[in-house]
């Protein structure tokens, strides 16, 4: 299940190391996952690139570590503006909100092939 998979990589996911996410689930090679993981990025970039042209938040000044949890980097980076972390904790809350339909959608398919493969077939495709 899904879910299992991702309270097992949270705590790592609050430092940015992704990767039981990645190949956990997997969201690399797997057809499903794959059009959000592409799409999100020049969303969240559009996003960002808008509010910073119309001045809501400042250029990044410091470089913070990549192991910053979600908002905090983004609040260090920009020298303690408050309006750089709700942006980046608005990033998160719409990738969030994309990757959601797309999860459901992929856990009911494995779901399905659970279901649907008996013991005697996963043996049988696993002989040599």
């Amino acid at each position: 299940d899904y879910r299992q998979v991702a309270k097992l990589a949270l705590p790592s996911g609050l430092f940015e190391i992704n990767e039981p996410i990645l190949f956990g689930l997997p969201i690399i090679m797997n057809p499903v996952l794959m059009i959000p993981f592409i799409l999100i990025q020049p969303i969240l970039a559009g996003l960002t690139l808008i509010a910073y042209s119309l001045g809501i938040i400042p250029p990044s000044t410091n470089f913070a570590p990549w192991t910053m949890p979600p908002g905090l980097g983004a609040f260090f980076n920009s020298n303690g503006s408050i309006a750089a972390l709700v942006m980046a904790l608005m990033n998160l809350a719409v990738a969030t909100a994309i990757y959601l339909p797309f999860v459901i959608i992929a856990n009911k398919a494995q779901s399905e092939i659970e279901h649907s493969e008996s013991e005697a077939e996963i043996t049988a495709a696993l002989k040599f």
